[in-house]
């Protein structure tokens, strides 16, 4: 049973087989290596938004659920997620999402996904179904397990059911750009407009053109208006948007990384990585992620630990999973014991 349908025979493949990845719809490769004696567990068929209350904003789905279908239902109440859920057009999915923390330019006014998740139903490495959270926004009860499996990467089990909450769609969305001579002066700005009266929805910045992006959301009446005030000149269209999310601009033979970040720590991280003069880099929600695609990932290892950054691998060649400065290993030994016992799970992340 490589491909379960319902909770009851996920349940029935993890207490089968002594180590198991839980695997989506394969959009970010590197987070879910299979090793050799692990059972690769698909979720593509656990499929299906099982309870929409459009009038709560909350939707429940099943965790192989793609995000392409999740969009298009909220669009027909003129709902979305904030938080730009990425590779959907590629086939991500719902847990998967989770799972890998994916989020993308939109999470910089309304938060991530920790901001969004309030319920989730999670087999564990005994084979047992926990439940935490609910499914209504206002549920503070027990112990806050939809939180702690946002970027767990299948650590400690397999989500079957995931409950979010979703925010009303704009009307109309604008974008608008600078050109500047320096990353210092490129910065600045996008810590200016993050913190300014018109909380745009994304910030983004191309360090190789010197260009910073915003894109704004609201009554299309309205628009004009703003975008005189906000300044600077016309920006992009829907589609360099939806790019951002697919990584279009990224090369597919070299590796993709996740780079946490504070907006004072990004001029230095590029300005080291000028060195490596094919490197491709990208940076998100005003300062606060990096991405960064090279072939040199050792080189990058270096600078991460040098500026006690650490990157996260998603897709592209690459021997490691984590780059840089490595997360406290206690923390992930003490949940482990709790949630997996018998390492199921282990080789997951």
């Amino acid at each position: 049973m490589n491909n379960p349908t319902t909770e009851s025979e996920v349940i029935e493949v993890v207490r089968a087989h002594a180590r198991l990845l839980p695997v989506g719809g394969g959009t970010k490769p590197q987070l879910g290596p299979i090793h050799e004696n692990t059972h690769r567990l698909d979720l593509r068929r656990l499929t299906g938004i099982t309870e929409y209350q459009s009038s709560e904003y909350t939707f429940t789905a099943r965790a192989g659920t793609p995000l392409q279908e999740i969009h298009e239902t909220l669009g027909g109440k003129g709902q979305y997620l904030p938080f730009d859920p990425l590779w959907p057009e590629a086939g991500a999915t719902l847990g998967g999402t989770v799972a890998a923390n994916a989020a993308g330019p939109g999470r910089l006014r309304f938060g991530g996904l920790r901001d969004f998740i309030i319920g989730v139903r999670l087999v564990d490495g005994r084979g047992q179904v926990i439940r935490g959270g609910g499914k209504v926004v206002k549920n503070a009860a027990g112990f806050d397990l939809p939180k702690l499996m946002v970027g767990s990467l299948g650590r400690w089990g397999v989500m079957t059911e995931i409950c979010c909450k979703v925010f009303p769609k704009p009307i109309a969305w604008s974008s608008r750009e600078w050109v500047f001579s320096d990353h210092e002066s490129a910065l600045a700005k996008a810590l200016e407009l993050s913190r300014s009266r018109f909380e745009p929805d994304a910030i983004e910045y191309l360090p190789a053109e010197c260009r910073l992006v915003l894109r704004m959301g609201g009554p299309a009446e309205s628009l004009p208006a703003l975008n005189n005030a906000v300044g600077g000149e016309n920006g992009p269209d829907d589609t360099w948007w939806r790019q951002r999310k697919e990584f279009t601009w990224a090369n597919d033979s070299k590796a993709l990384i996740r780079i946490a970040t504070s907006p004072r720590q990004v001029v230095p991280l590029l300005n080291a990585l000028a060195a490596d003069s094919d490197a491709r880099t990208q940076v998100s929600a005003a300062g606060n992620t990096v991405w960064v695609n090279t072939g040199e990932v050792s080189q990058l290892d270096e600078i991460l630990g040098s500026l006690q950054l650490t990157g996260l691998v998603h897709r592209g060649p690459s021997t490691a999973l984590w780059l840089g400065l490595k997360s406290d290993q206690k923390i992930d030994a003490a949940l482990q014991a709790v949630f997996d016992p018998e390492h199921r799970f282990s080789d997951a992340g």
